[in-house]
């Protein structure tokens, strides 16, 4: 059995590291970070909720327990807090290839964490999931978080 009270330390850790990258938001552009952090986590709980409900995924050790059977620091709290940094500086008057890297780096960071979570701990275990649809659904949702982000503050096509 593995130790559940480094789990439970390195939940505190993720939240401490989310919560700071937030408030480390630049005034300027802190209504641009509310839009990104907001709209992510829409996409973010349809998916959580989906893998939990199929099977595919089970977080043994997680807060709110009774609430719900999904991880509420990483889909609510972290990966919406990525976003908001993955938003606010996407370069985007950069070549396609630098975008694509930019996406290809954000998505690693997130998915290379949580292979090792996965692994070593019991915040998370992957039943019918595997590491490469965590990669793939979160390049999925950067990329929509992304496209609504354009939207709704109107950046196509702008210099």
């Amino acid at each position: 059995m593995r130790n559940v009270s480094i789990d439970y330390i390195i939940l505190m850790i993720v939240y401490a590291v989310s919560l700071i990258g937030l408030w480390l938001v630049p005034g300027e552009k802190k209504r641009r970070a509310q839009a990104a952090y907001l709209f992510f986590g829409m996409p973010m709980w349809i998916l959580g909720l989906t893998v939990v409900e199929a099977g595919w995924i089970e977080y043994p050790v997680r807060d709110f327990r009774v609430a719900s059977q999904t991880s509420f620091v990483f889909e609510y709290l972290a990966f919406p807090t990525v976003s908001v940094y993955f938003n606010l500086y996407y370069p985007q008057h950069r070549s396609r290839w630098i975008q694509c890297l930019y996406y290809t780096g954000f998505a690693s960071g997130l998915t290379l964490p949580e292979y090792f979570i996965e692994k070593y701990t019991q915040l998370i275990e992957y039943k019918g999931w595997a590491w490469y649809w965590s990669f793939i659904s979160i390049t999925l949702t950067l990329w929509l978080s992304r496209r609504f982000y354009e939207w709704f503050f109107r950046l196509k096509g702008k210099t």
